[in-house]
């Protein structure tokens, strides 16, 4: 929790990790990038999900070819982060059986920064993403950590915790 991010990182290994690629740096749309999680639709796509401390938009990129290279970064649709003064907070990527990449999100669907957060829920189906689907929001509560796995080719089990107040609040 302390620190300024200085850039984000993204690197595979095709050999079980016994080797791995240069490091591809994230810098989009400055270098404050935080929260980064990657996804993969088990078919050469790949695509990470970063937010940055200095704006509000949440951004993904995608890959066809399993990382090698990288379309344009843009930002994902009628989702918002969090603001940003907790660093207590992270992304989860999990794929289907149909390889449809899920993604939850902690956020909030203006930019008011006093807008209720909650636990989002898209679905990256290789081109596009779907509309945020809210899973949970709560007056006054704060829900960080969301966590996401696939049971059974298609089950989705979500998971994360919430806090009454604001710990910044005194």
């Amino acid at each position: 929790g302390e620190g300024k991010p200085m850039f984000g990182g993204y690197t595979y290994s095709t050999d079980g990790g016994e080797t791995w690629a240069p490091t591809t740096i994230i810098t989009h749309p400055d270098s404050t990038v935080a929260q980064l999680t990657v996804g993969s639709d088990g078919q050469g796509g790949v695509i990470f999900v970063w937010r940055t401390t200095s704006q509000d938009e949440i951004f993904y990129q995608w890959s066809s070819d399993g990382g090698r290279s990288w379309g344009e970064p843009a930002a994902l649709p009628a989702v918002f982060a969090r603001p940003w003064q907790t660093p207590f907070d992270m992304y989860d990527m999990a794929t289907d059986s149909a390889g449809n990449i899920h993604l939850l999100v902690v956020g909030r669907e203006i930019l008011d920064r006093n807008a209720e957060l909650g636990i989002y829920h898209l679905v990256w189906d290789g081109s596009d993403w779907s509309r945020p689907t809210k899973v949970f929001s709560a007056v006054g509560s704060f829900p960080e950590y969301p966590r996401l796995v696939v049971h059974a080719g298609n089950q989705l089990h979500a998971a994360w915790f919430t806090r009454e107040g604001d710990i910044w609040d005194s």
